[in-house]
């Protein structure tokens, strides 16, 4: 996060701090007596880690695509979000 940071990209780590959800949860449209609705995503078991960040798709894929190479990372993804 100091790469992104050191950037100009503001970034939080994300990866226990946030839950993704669905639509319609989003929407607060939320049923939570279903069984069959999964409310939003746990943090993951393998080790990755989510970062949050304030910047284009391309400043903020140049900046994370540089420190994976430094650091033999591998990127999953890149997305915007709002």
């Amino acid at each position: 996060m100091a790469s992104l940071e050191s950037a100009g990209v503001p970034a939080e780590n994300w990866t226990e701090s946030m839950t993704l959800h669905c639509i319609a949860c989003s929407h607060g449209r939320v049923d939570y007596d279903s069984p069959d609705h999964a409310h939003g995503t746990p943090p993951r078991a393998d080790g990755s880690t989510r970062i949050g960040c304030s910047g284009t798709l391309v400043q903020v894929g140049d900046v994370v695509h540089a420190w994976a190479s430094t650091e033999q990372a591998i990127v999953l993804g890149i997305e915007k979000v709002a």
